[in-house]
């Protein structure tokens, strides 16, 4: 019984040093305070992330800047964002300790999980160059296999088109210029 004893005494102690020589683990740094984004408030220039709702609710696009105030601005300049429609600016001002990084992360989670509607990329650094959206602007989403030859095929087709389009037009004017002529 004795020897049980020193044996848990020893175990105690390792423990008990073990505890003492560790350091406090170090929180996490949050990306963005605790809290739900703030609607139609006046966008600090400040990083943070942000998204545009449709008048009934629905995400239509989200993003991540390092100028809220710029970002807003911009979109409504372009008609992304319209008041007027009862279109909603929502945003969270990033921590001061968040990266970059950190907030391309949370944006791309975001994306994945609302699906905005007119959001163009995969959020993060997943960006989609104008190379991959199909020819009527939507995203592709697959980049290999069936949604590659979709791709490919639905580029040729617009291009095709446009180009007949304008041999069409020249052929016109042509005609035109040389009724014109004869006229004279």
């Amino acid at each position: 019984m004795r020897l049980f004893s020193k044996l848990l005494e020893k175990v105690r102690s390792h423990t008990s040093k073990d505890r003492q020589s560790e350091e406090p683990a170090s929180p996490k740094p949050r990306t963005f305070g605790p809290g739900r984004p703030r609607r139609n408030a006046e966008a600090p220039a400040e990083p943070g992330l942000y998204r545009i709702l449709h008048s009934d609710g629905t995400h239509k696009y989200h993003g991540e800047t390092n100028d809220l105030h710029r970002r807003k601005r911009t979109h409504i300049r372009t008609g992304m964002l319209d008041p007027s429609l009862g279109e909603v600016f929502e945003f969270k001002t990033a921590h001061r300790d968040s990266t970059a990084e950190q907030r391309r992360e949370v944006e791309r989670r975001k994306i994945e999980k609302h699906k905005p509607t007119h959001t163009k990329s995969r959020g993060g650094e997943g960006r989609i160059p104008n190379a991959d959206r199909a020819a009527d602007g939507d995203p592709v989403k697959d980049n290999s296999g069936e949604g590659a030859r979709k791709r490919v095929a639905s580029q040729l087709l617009y291009r095709l088109g446009m180009a007949l389009l304008d041999v069409g037009l020249e052929e016109a004017r042509s005609r035109l210029e040389r009724r014109n002529s004869k006229k004279d």
